[in-house]
């Protein structure tokens, strides 16, 4: 008579596989991996250095000053710039908002430079203070850029860099902002925008000053100021647009 399987005994033990380690073919694998991988690195340098740059869209910088801005944070190869490129803006001038790179061979690429556009100025000492359309400080220089209008009128705060000025009347830069943005707009040529207050707003065009008013019909003065001056073309004297609406275009002007 057959005894029965006590519960001990129907249980059948599971051993576990022991890792055998990595075979000396992986290893060797690996090694001719990264040394093919330190191989083609090295030919990539040697191969594809930078002998060519094509610089457009610069305004405020020479050709010279974009390349040597470019070499300089690109390990000056094509290739690895290129791939670089992706991860940013690559901009490494205070004015550069962008470079757009493309590699045209493998040793030359093209830069087209994509500028901030400066709004305006503001003089503090002998330094210039350069803010972008929404207000931001882009840059501090010794140097007054032709065709930027300077502000003049207004008590800054203390300025930061990269960050929002702000004026000690803080309703008045609004009006700054919205001015400048409507003369790069209809790329009215004004030097200077003068601000005796909020009523009282003036712009110098060449040898022409030009009384603005307050703010009331601002868009539609700043849309007909650029035909008017254009008929005053090498006149001295004030212009006169504080009654200017669209519905009633007043407009004088007293020569001097």
């Amino acid at each position: 008579m057959r005894k029965k399987r006590t519960e001990k005994e129907n249980i059948v033990p599971i051993r576990k596989k022991k890792r055998k380690p990595a075979s000396g073919r992986v290893k060797a694998l690996l090694a001719i991996c990264i040394v093919l991988l330190f191989g083609m690195a090295g030919v990539i340098l040697w191969q594809c250095p930078i002998d060519t740059i094509i610089v457009n869209g610069n305004e405020t910088y020479t050709k010279d000053e974009v390349e040597a801005a470019v070499r300089e944070n690109c390990m000056n190869n094509t290739v690895f710039y290129t791939v670089y490129s992706f991860f940013g803006k690559n901009a490494y001038l205070p004015f550069i908002e962008e470079l757009d790179i493309t590699f045209l061979e493998k040793n030359t690429i093209l830069v087209e430079v994509k500028e901030k556009m400066r709004a305006g100025m503001i003089q503090e000492m002998s330094e210039y203070c350069y803010f972008d359309k929404d207000g931001i400080l882009l840059e501090t220089s010794s140097v007054r850029i032709k065709d930027v209008p300077l502000i003049t009128g207004l008590q800054m705060n203390e300025c930061i860099l990269n960050e929002k000025m702000e004026p000690k009347e803080a309703n008045v830069f609004p009006v700054i902002l919205k001015m400048s943005q409507l003369i790069m707009k209809y790329q009215i040529p004004v030097s200077e925008i003068q601000f005796n207050s909020i009523t009282d707003i003036r712009l110098r065009s060449n040898s022409i000053w030009i009384a603005m008013g307050g703010t009331e019909e601002l868009d539609a003065k700043m849309a007909e100021l650029p035909s008017v001056l254009e008929s005053l073309y090498g006149k001295q004297g004030e212009l006169n647009m504080e009654h200017f609406s669209e519905e009633n275009k007043v407009i004088s002007f007293k020569a001097n």
